[in-house]
């Protein structure tokens, strides 16, 4: 199965983080419903911790995070779909004080 997905990300500091991943079908376009979804987030060399992503039964899922260093993040968004295939990408953010 080939997927496509859109992360966004909202960060305030009353707010925490909060991630959104939208997940579809690359052929069909139809949202994926039944994913199991992860963030893998690092800074540097530490680990700041995993977080699982719940759905919204639309092809939405999401989790809040405090994300309270500033600094350069690494997110590894690990996205297991119905075939039981691993999806992996990575992304690098910095947060400001």
């Amino acid at each position: 199965m080939m997927i496509l997905f859109t992360l966004t990300m909202r960060a305030g500091i009353e707010l925490g983080a909060v991630f959104k991943v939208k997940i579809v079908d690359a052929h069909t376009g139809t949202p994926i419903t039944n994913a199991t979804l992860s963030l893998i987030t690092k800074m540097g060399e530490m680990d700041m911790g995993t977080l699982t992503l719940q759905s919204d039964r639309h092809g939405v899922f999401s989790t809040k995070s405090e994300m309270a260093m500033s600094g350069d993040w690494q997110i590894i968004i690990q996205i297991i779909t119905p075939d039981k295939v691993l999806h992996e990408a990575y992304v690098t953010l910095f947060t400001p004080l």
